[in-house]
């Protein structure tokens, strides 16, 4: 009767056992479909918002041509900059950097309205928060990067080779022109984090 009695209490208990397991299983795959809803109502609102989505096939298109331009960046700017060498209004060079800095400038404003994840996987939409967050964090070192210092002495009554530009102060401020498109290569580390989550 005992022996019977201890078989019947370990059926029940195993029973018991993958009964709660089942529903504990259950539960996971009711979060799972939750947060997933959750997800694509928050998606779905940022469409509506007027926000681009951080990881649609347009922002990998756009992160992949600013990737090669950095590197364009990184070996053409330093380069000018040690030879003193100037790409002259009409020159292919010269149009295809000023391609590259509407480029930059488009850049911040997406950056303004695109979306993002936070540490915990969680679709950041709202405009206020993503601006804010945007202004605390990469806004100045993007300014800064935008700032068309260099095209400076081909605005009216300014010549690259008058006096006034050859003195020692103008010359350094178009260097530290040049200088501030290497900021721009900070957002190398932006773009591989900004994978890394996503991955």
């Amino acid at each position: 009767g005992k022996e019977l009695w201890g078989k019947l209490r370990a059926t029940l208990k195993d029973g018991t056992t993958r009964s709660w397991l089942g529903l504990t299983e259950k539960a996971d795959g009711n979060n799972e479909n939750l947060v997933d809803k959750t997800e694509k109502k928050a998606r779905s609102e940022a469409v509506l918002a007027g926000m681009y989505l951080d990881d649609t096939r347009f922002r990998q298109t756009w992160d992949s041509a600013q990737i090669a331009l950095l590197v364009y960046i990184a070996l053409l700017v330093p380069f000018r900059i040690g030879f003193d060498q100037n790409a002259e209004p009409g020159d292919f060079f010269f149009i295809f950097d000023v391609g590259v800095d509407i480029y930059f400038i488009v850049d911040v404003y997406l950056s303004f309205n695109t979306t993002r994840h936070d540490s915990e996987g969680k679709l950041i939409w709202k405009k206020n928060e993503v601006r804010k967050g945007y202004i605390r964090g990469w806004f100045t070192i993007d300014l800064l990067g935008c700032l068309p210092l260099h095209y400076l002495p081909l605005l009216p009554g300014i010549e690259a080779d008058s006096d006034a530009m050859k003195s020692n102060k103008s010359v350094r401020l178009l260097r530290l022109a040049r200088l501030l498109k290497l900021l721009r290569l900070a957002r190398i580390n932006r773009l591989l984090a900004r994978y890394e989550e996503q991955l």
